[in-house]
């Protein structure tokens, strides 16, 4: 969504007739406005010539795989021609990426590079001297190259240590290795994090504020934000940016560094970022198989990609003059790229087509009986009181910590939008990822009754993930259980509460 200037109307833009099923009959303008809080639709742009039936065969592909796809952007021969999200998410939601946070932070080492200001055959031994003490033999020897190529010489992703240590960059030091720098491929999100550090420790600047004015502003991309740990930014996580984004960093690799006549990243990097130097043929599944390069994985077919957990894409494919991006909640992660690589053969076949796309519906809402003010149990987010109300339709949770009170917003029968700042709340990857400090969290919510409370349904937009909430009322208790509950902090996925007022 984007916000007008003048008012807070959301417009919903590049509209297309073909929408999801629920839609089509109501959405025939190119463009329509919607007051806040209303009801959702999809967004859906595609360029004459393109095919519908392409699209409508992506997205039901995905979804017979159980899996969803949240945004798609296709850029080709020099334009975007394929924009498509369905409710309620959008092309311009600024969420997770997972590991595709590698590829930016890669980027951001070649553009130290490109300065003169790092080398690939600098040892980390030099960057970090005070750390690299504690180091092994192996490990003192390792370079910035030996890290973007996942070969640092552990057997494991070192980032669960880190992630627990007071200092992570000792913490990676600590951690032995088994195999000689530069032989052994072995996926390391901890080394990434290095990189990271590395550039912090260059520059003065995280990752995100260095890229800031070299990378992000060129390309017209605002609002980013980058989780961190110990004051670094992640580097192989937590960066958080739109499909819209996302396609344009394929672009710039695609036009090999030049964006719009000027050159942010020499032609030399991206040839070697792109080059697989690591063999990972001990993956298994094809396309991830084929070669790593600087924080790049090469295809089993055409071209390049960065991706991240759950189904975060940037697919870049020369040969086709084609970038796809892509954000969802998917599992099997090789049947998405088999389906992204049939999209791309695709797309261009002419085939019209109705090109419908999912709908991920609201709950039903219906009557509450679970009102009133409820004293919170000690839990990790905080929260000290809660009150649920039901305006009209809705269902309204207002949370209090004591600093702020917030409102966690729940349709009846339709979406509603909810922001909230808070620790030890947002679904993650827990055992590589930082969640003691505050973040903004985004979802869109709906809700509906059950004997015993409410079942409550938060697709976020903020993240890849879906959760449920299950609302418990016996006599004056409550019970908050949240589900799935592996993406959660520990013991954040239970809350109780007792009732104290109306």
């Amino acid at each position: 969504m984007v916000q007008s200037e003048a008012s807070d109307n959301y417009y919903i833009v590049g509209f297309s007739p073909f929408l999801t099923r629920q839609t089509h009959e109501k959405a025939q303008d190119r463009r329509v406005t919607l007051r806040r809080g209303e009801s959702k639709m999809a967004e859906y742009f595609l360029k004459e010539g393109m095919s519908g039936s392409a699209l409508e065969a992506f997205f039901a592909e995905n979804e017979k795989n159980n899996g969803e796809i949240h945004a798609l952007v296709v850029w080709k021969d020099d334009k975007v021609v394929v924009r498509a999200a369905p409710e309620p998410y959008s092309v311009y939601d600024k969420a997770e990426l997972y590991s595709l946070s590698k590829s930016f932070c890669a980027t951001a080492v070649g553009m130290l590079i490109d300065e003169g200001r790092m080398a690939l055959r600098e040892r980390l031994a030099d960057i970090f001297p005070r750390e690299a003490r504690l180091a092994d033999e192996r490990l003192a020897r390792v370079t910035i190259q030996d890290l973007l190529t996942m070969r640092s010489g552990h057997e494991a992703c070192t980032m669960p240590q880190m992630k627990r240590a007071l200092d992570p960059i000792s913490a990676f030091f600590r951690q032995t290795t088994k195999y000689e720098p530069g032989r052994r491929f072995a996926y390391n999100t901890g080394a990434t994090y290095i990189l990271s550090a590395a550039v912090q420790k260059r520059t003065g600047m995280t990752v995100l504020d260095y890229l800031e004015p070299r990378l992000f502003t060129p390309l017209g991309i605002a609002g980013q934000s980058w989780n961190r740990c110990s004051g670094v930014s992640e580097g192989g996580i937590g960066l958080h940016l739109s499909a819209d984004d996302i396609v344009k960093l394929g672009v710039l690799y695609l036009q090999k560094g030049i964006w719009e006549g000027k050159r942010l990243l020499s032609e030399q990097w991206v040839a070697d970022a792109t080059t697989p130097h690591a063999d990972n043929s001990m993956n298994g599944t094809p396309d991830w198989c084929a070669g790593y390069g600087y924080q790049f994985w090469n295809n089993a077919g055409e071209g390049y990609r960065g991706d991240g957990a759950f189904g975060q894409l940037c697919v870049v494919l020369p040969e086709k003059s084609m970038v796809i991006a892509v954000r969802g909640l998917v599992k099997d992660m090789q049947s998405e790229m088999d389906s992204v690589h049939k999209l791309a053969s695709e797309i261009d076949s002419g085939a019209q087509g109705e090109g419908f796309l999912p709908a991920y519906g609201p709950l039903a809402g219906g009557t509450g009986t679970i009102g009133g003010l409820y004293r919170c149990n000690v839990n990790p987010f905080g929260w000290t009181q809660m009150r649920i109300r039901f305006p009209g339709r809705d269902m309204l949770l207002c949370v209090q910590d004591g600093e702020k009170q917030q409102e966690l917003r729940f349709g009846g029968s339709r979406w509603t939008d909810t922001q909230l700042r808070a620790k030890r709340y947002c679904p993650k990857l827990v055992d590589l990822q930082d969640n003691s400090y505050e973040e903004e969290i985004r979802f869109a919510g709906s809700w509906e009754a059950t004997e015993d409370g409410a079942h409550l349904l938060c697709r976020y937009q903020s993240t890849p993930h879906v959760e449920e909430i299950f609302l418990r009322v016996q006599g004056e208790n409550l019970e908050m259980q949240w589900t799935p509950a592996d993406l959660r902090a520990r013991n954040a996925s239970r809350l109780t509460a007792v009732k104290i007022g109306d």
